[in-house]
């Protein structure tokens, strides 16, 4: 059996490169230097025979080096110059591993990191996942050295198994820096709707009046009486807007319509949506399909009791949509008509709003005009009712990864990914970023909230934040009905005080007590904080509202197959995970995670009991049916 490499073996060659001047003797000194520091980190001696530390684990024993380094004081510039005069030695210990593997002692370096990494995954299993050639996985695990054309598949491969960019490739031969563009962990799947919606929005026409336009004065009154706790005129029931319970993004002066003496309402974010693409219509150009009409002349709120202006929107809208009655315009439909609706409709009850239409208009009676707008629309929604279709599926984007057995696993991949992917050497705020970004993917996991919810997130050592630590370590959550969306709802049932699952536990006290503290820049409660994304400007005091971008782009980035979900994607990959483990039959629990209602639970995944006849059919007449 021939000897092991030890470290005083590839001291020697490096001697021997000395000599032959194709190292400098001060180069060497360095390297030799960085190597000595290296094995006395991990207590070893240079007549050890080398081991995983400078193989497999070579990254994770490179990171935890940096790490003891930094904490001894070490300049951020001298950690990196001593990764950086350690990198040679593993250079030389790959040619050697490859001329010994030559001459028939054992597997190369590439395949004995390969075949270590697969361990108990059946080979055939990864080459599906990974869409490699299966011939070629069985290639690589026998011994057989990669081609240039196979470094996309070994880029899949450090992907998967959260290996550092380039490490494997190095293994197999490969210099550092051809890799020339990030590779994606499998084929996303497309997502049609995304291309059609940025097809549609890319003709701009929805109502924008100036701070001086009565349309604004309208809107505000409107907005008013919507939040009023008894207004002048009659409201019903429920009919009425909160404002939000917490301060989430300032005021702008594109977003005047969703505030009123500078609170937000968020309904008024929704309603404006759908009456400022009606009045918009209204001005564009019969090119489009519009009315073409002035601008001056369409801005009042007046329009929406105009029957056949409405009547010819809708159609319109049809169209676009391919003819389809799509969840848009069932929108408007119910946003319409309670204004319109006789009683407590609000333009109902203003019979001066004719006075803002031109003169033809104005000799009808209102309340007549509103009373047949609303008798159209509600004729509409009820006769194509049963023709709705949902443009827009929201699970589109993770259909693949919901259909599998365990959807939660690839979520488990991506975090293991996210993990081995921490940044090393002179970078501590990129590496406070990195490990708020473990904690942000795991708490989604645990307690799937909204966004909102996850971005005015508070935390304080004394523990009287929303995030709290109980006297046993454990991790909960605690929550004020008011802060939920669904406050009539199920947050209004009950109180929200969660556990956080025991899997988070340890990185949200990292992040929190030690890597928190190097991204604060005022004083702020927030428990997830902005960092430096981008070159926003923002205010470090307010909620961080860009969260569930961040979420997007580190979704795109480790999680199999997707380009790109939300923090609201991952409420369907947790319910559905729970549902599918019980045998489609927790429907409580969903409920309970997602603190929402049973029966509404029930309604969103009562597709996944869809299959239930047909599986139970297999199990009483499966022997019948397999004769057949």
């Amino acid at each position: 059996m021939a000897q092991p490499i030890t470290y005083q073996d590839l001291l020697d060659i490096q001697e021997r490169l000395v000599q032959q001047d194709i190292v400098k003797q001060q180069t060497a000194a360095n390297r030799a230097a960085a190597l000595r520091s290296f094995l006395r980190h991990n207590h070893l001696e240079v007549n050890d025979p080398v081991g995983t530390e400078f193989r497999v684990s070579f990254s994770e024993k490179l990171r935890e080096f940096a790490e003891g380094l930094a904490e001894r004081g070490t300049t951020p510039r001298n950690v990196t110059n001593t990764l950086a005069a350690l990198r040679p030695w593993r250079d030389i210990l790959v040619r050697l591993d490859t001329e010994r593997a030559m001459a028939g002692e054992n597997l190369p370096p590439y395949s004995q990191a390969f075949k270590a990494l697969l361990k108990d995954i059946p080979a055939d299993r990864l080459a599906k996942l990974l869409t490699i050639p299966r011939d070629m996985v069985y290639g690589w695990l026998k011994g057989k050295k990669p081609r240039i054309s196979s470094l996309k598949h070994i880029y899949k491969v450090e992907r998967h198994f959260g290996i550092s960019e380039g490490e494997l490739a190095t293994l197999a031969g490969f210099r550092r820096g051809v890799r020339e563009r990030v590779v994606p962990i499998g084929q996303p799947p497309a997502v049609s709707y995304r291309d059609e919606l940025s097809e549609r929005t890319s003709l701009h026409y929805f109502a924008k009046p100036e701070p001086e336009s009565p349309l604004r004065a309208q809107w505000q009154e409107f907005v008013r009486y919507k939040t009023d706790f008894h207004p002048v005129l009659l409201r019903s029931n429920r009919g009425s807007w909160r404002p939000a319970p917490f301060e989430f993004r300032p005021e702008t002066p594109s977003s005047w319509a969703e505030y009123l003496d500078g609170v937000e309402i968020p309904s008024a974010r929704m309603t404006w949506a759908k009456v400022a693409a009606y009045l918009g219509w209204l001005s564009l150009s019969p090119e489009h399909g519009g009315l073409g009409m002035p601008k001056e002349q369409s801005e009042t709120l007046a329009w929406l009791a105009v029957r056949e202006k409405v009547d010819a929107y809708v159609r319109w809208m049809v169209r676009r949509s391919g003819g389809k009655y799509n969840g848009s315009a069932f929108e408007f439909f119910a946003k319409a008509n309670s204004m319109l609706r006789a009683s407590v409709g609000y333009l109902w009850q203003l019979p001066s709003m004719k006075d803002t239409l031109p003169p033809e208009f104005r000799e009808r009676d209102w309340q007549r005009m509103c009373e047949e707008t609303y008798q159209l629309l509600n004729a509409m929604s009820v006769k194509t009712q049963s023709s709705r279709v949902q443009t827009r599926d929201p699970r589109a984007p993770m259909r693949h990864i919901l259909d599998l057995e365990k959807p939660l696993e690839m979520v488990a991949d991506m975090v293991q990914r996210l993990r081995a992917d921490r940044p090393i050497g002179g970078a501590p705020m990129r590496e406070a970023i990195w490990a708020r970004d473990v904690a942000l993917i795991k708490l989604l996991v645990s307690n799937p909230l909204r966004l909102r919810n996850l971005a005015v997130m508070t935390w304080r050592a004394d523990n009287t934040g929303e995030l709290y630590q109980r006297g046993d370590g454990s991790w909960w959550l605690r929550i004020e009905r008011g802060h939920f969306k669904n406050t009539r709802g199920a947050a209004g049932d009950n109180e929200y005080d969660m556990p956080v699952q025991q899997m988070a536990w340890s990185d949200l006290e990292r992040y929190l007590k030690v890597y928190r503290p190097r991204m604060l820049r005022c004083d702020s409660d927030y428990v997830f904080l902005a960092g430096s994304h981008g070159s926003t400007v923002r205010d470090p005091a307010l909620p961080w509202t860009d969260l569930s971008r961040r979420v997007e782009h580190l979704t795109a980035k480790y999680l199999w197959r997707c380009a790109g979900i939300g923090t609201h994607a991952f409420r369907h990959l947790v319910a559905t995970a729970i549902i599918k483990a019980s045998d489609l039959s927790d429907f409580k629990t969903a409920a309970l995670v997602l603190n929402d209602r049973m029966s509404t639970v029930e309604k969103n995944y009562a597709h996944l009991r869809s299959s239930e006849g047909a599986n139970r059919m297999t199990e009483l007449l499966g022997a019948t049916l397999r004769r057949m």
